[in-house]
């Protein structure tokens, strides 16, 4: 999925230490979650994880799996 959030920074840490590290990528101000349930259900997972924390979500949807995450994941 990918989300942007009032901090992706912070938003980007706190999932990495909730979350196996190499299912969280931030790509500028967007980041890009790999989760193993539905779509529907890891968007709504993930963003009451960071809305507990008090952390924006300005947007999240499903989002493809792409190259890129496979380059972030080789890094």
């Amino acid at each position: 999925m990918e989300l942007i959030t009032d901090k992706p920074q912070r938003a980007h840490n706190l999932l990495k230490d909730q979350m196996d590290r190499w299912r969280v990528s931030l790509f500028g101000d967007r980041l890009h979650v790999v989760v193993d349930e539905d779509p529907q259900t890891g968007v709504k997972n993930v963003t009451d994880r960071l809305a507990a924390a008090g952390i924006s979500i300005a947007t999240a949807q499903e989002e493809p799996y792409s190259l890129g995450d496979d380059v972030c994941l080789a890094a």
